[in-house]
């Protein structure tokens, strides 16, 4: 061998190329210099992925026809009036289509809140400040268009009514309030009672009901309603009154301190006698102890401190089934017993 030029170990007169080759192929070429890199766009086509032109001129493009060439696919027209000075002039529309008229209806009223300064005949129909109108407001009435063409009406701008009407004419003679009041009931119960609880009652009121740690088995919706509290620990009764003219009021709860009817401390001695009794009860309980007495329904009917050894009078008491609780050390200790 007498000469290797480009010293890729074979001799350059058996070598078919003598030198290197370049990104596309060729021996000792230009490498990628072309609009598709070693090579042109094709004949026919728009780009180097294979695509041509539709007939609007886009590379890659799908309309197929513009028969009346003016840049939009027949497929997208819009036909309507084309025509600026017609009167249903379309902006949108890229095909006339004869529909243009020069006969403009509207309100030719400048005072009026849907004066429409292009129309040429007048069409009636314009609506002037002082025409009746719906602010959509559930608690306004009266509703009127107002100089400046917005609609209000007249309503409650007290701001404690709870039919406050924020920006309304002022009428305070519509404002509706609803009385805040207590919810009258046992502050604390047994576990396995039912309970009442009640709330003044208003005419054409209604009443929601919500609490914490109880059911509600009676009287959802009215202004008394009968409760079953569970566990031993604090529940919670509130009540909503929503009046007639469809006003809520604040929200009124009351704590209820719940026992559970079965705890029995065998350290703690509780005698109660006689039972069944007539007249008095004696409680018998090493120091001082609050005692309470309920009725079936969770009425506290009794209460009052005992300490060591008390007696309670029972007269005026309704015969029946009692339960007497003692809160010993945080904790409540409970018997049952019978008035004859």
């Amino acid at each position: 061998c007498e000469a290797d030029e480009d010293a890729d170990g074979v001799c350059d007169d058996v070598d078919d190329c003598v030198g290197a080759y370049d990104a596309c192929g060729v021996c000792n070429g230009p490498g990628e210099i072309y609009e598709c890199g070693c090579a042109d766009i094709p004949d026919g086509e728009c780009d180097c992925e294979g695509n041509v032109l539709d007939v609007l001129g886009i590379c890659g493009g799908d309309c197929e026809y513009d028969e009346d060439e003016d840049g939009v696919c027949d497929t997208d027209e819009i036909f309507g009036c084309t025509d600026e000075l017609a009167c249903n002039f379309n902006p949108e529309a890229t095909e006339e289509n004869g529909t243009c008229t020069y006969d403009c209806y509207g309100c030719m009223n400048p005072l009026a809140c849907n004066f429409d300064e292009n129309a040429t005949m007048d069409g009636g129909g314009c609506i002037i400040p002082g025409d009746p109108c719906d602010d959509g407001l559930a608690f306004t009435e009266g509703d009127f268009l107002q100089p400046d063409c917005s609609c209000n009406g007249y309503g409650c701008t007290e701001p404690d009514a709870c039919n406050y009407v924020e920006g309304a004419l002022t009428d305070n003679s519509m404002c509706s309030y609803v009385e805040n009041y207590s919810i009258t009931g046992a502050l604390s119960a047994n576990n396995d009672m039912i309970v009442e609880y009640s709330y003044p009652n208003t005419a054409g009121s209604t009443y929601a009901w919500i609490i914490v740690n109880g059911d509600i088995t009676d009287g959802e919706g009215t202004s008394s309603v009968e409760v079953v509290w569970w566990g031993d620990f604090e529940g919670q009764l509130c009540v909503i009154e929503t009046n007639s003219d469809s006003c809520s009021g604040n929200m009124a709860c009351i704590n209820v301190t719940v026992f559970n009817s079965v705890i029995e401390l065998l350290d703690v001695q509780m005698n109660v006698y006689p039972n069944p009794a007539r007249d008095v009860l004696n409680v018998e309980l090493i120091g001082r102890n609050d005692i309470m007495i309920v009725d079936v329904v969770g009425r506290m009917v009794w209460q009052g401190e005992i300490i060591d050894l008390g007696q309670i009078n029972l007269q005026g008491f309704e015969r029946g089934t009692y339960i007497l609780n003692a809160i010993v050390d945080g904790v409540v200790v409970s018997k049952r017993f019978v008035i004859h």
